[in-house]
């Protein structure tokens, strides 16, 4: 069966246009990974935040077992593990991208696009939900019960959280802006028709010489 070079050739210039990705592209691959860094650090201290929590709420249901009764432990729980959750699924979609965003792919870059806007509405979600104000005392417990309720949440937890939320999300717009970028649009769409093909393709090389 003949081979059809015209394809070959229109193939193998193709592949020598796609050798690096702009430099905007390489940018936003490291702050992907960088934001996928962070997500990962800020599940693992969530993860730190509910273990203490658990200790904590032992400590508060022997002092007072009525001030659990609105369900103030359960309450915090929650927080933290949407927290955990929103960070750790961040951090396993954000990884791959960041490799998957230096092919001339433009699908890669639309949903980056979306898992970004998605992720980052879903932590301020969790910021405006801030598991601090839940279990503060009213007044008029005895002292050792209000410090017990000010310790259901470990006290670096809300800072911490809120630091890593603030460098998701502005690492999240700036990939968004690098990936909007004109020399990064001529990268997506011009130089996608050199991607490595797929079967498709194979079929079409080895297809019957025109008569």
């Amino acid at each position: 069966m003949p081979f059809d070079e015209s394809l070959d050739d229109g193939l193998d210039d193709g592949l020598d246009r796609n050798e690096d990705p702009p430099r905007a592209v390489r940018s936003a691959s490291r702050l992907l990974v960088a934001c996928a860094a962070v997500a990962a650090i800020d599940a693992g201290q969530a993860i730190l935040a509910v273990r203490h929590l658990n200790a904590a709420g032992d400590v508060l249901s022997r002092l007072a077992p009525q001030n659990d009764g609105p369900g103030v432990v359960p309450n915090i729980r929650w927080s933290l593990l949407y927290d955990t959750t929103v960070a750790a699924a961040l951090a396993l979609m954000l990884a791959p991208l960041g490799y998957l965003v230096r092919r001339p792919s433009q699908p890669a870059r639309i949903v980056t696009w979306c898992v970004g806007a998605v992720g980052a509405m879903a932590l301020l979600v969790g910021i405006a939900g801030n598991p601090d104000d839940l279990g503060q005392p009213t007044g008029g417990e005895p002292a050792e019960v209000q410090r017990a309720m000010r310790n259901l949440l470990a006290g670096w937890y809300p800072s911490t959280h809120a630091l890593a939320v603030v460098a998701e999300i502005v690492g999240i717009i700036a990939v968004a802006v690098l990936l909007a970028r004109s020399s990064v649009v001529d990268f997506y769409h011009l130089r996608s028709q050199g991607a490595k093909p797929g079967l498709w393709w194979e079929a079409r090389r080895w297809r019957p010489a025109d008569r």
